[in-house]
C-alpha cells in the first residue's frame, strides 16, 4: 500500500516575520529592507495565493470561543 500524498502546501510553509517598526512582513527573511531592523518571528505560514503577501497559519485558522 503506498502512502498518501502530501499536498505541494507544506513543502512552500516558511516562517513568516514581520518589522517591528513599519509592521511589513516577510516570508524566510529576518531584516526589513526599508528599516534595517531585524523582525520578529510572526507564525508558521507562506505566500497568499491571490495577494502574493505573506500570511500565517493562525491568520487563516478561526480563533476559539470562549
Amino acid at each position: 500500500m503506498s502512502r498518501p500524498i502530501m499536498p505541494s502546501v507544506l513543502a512552500a510553509l516558511g516562517t513568516v516575520y514581520e518589522c517591528p517598526d513599519c509592521e511589513v512582513r516577510y516570508l524566510n527573511e529576518r531584516r526589513c529592507t526599508d528599516c534595517n531592523l531585524f523582525c520578529r518571528r510572526i507564525d508558521d505560514g507562506g505566500n497568499c495565493p491571490h495577494c502574493d503577501e505573506p500570511v500565517t497559519i493562525s491568520d487563516l485558522a478561526p480563533t476559539p470561543r470562549p
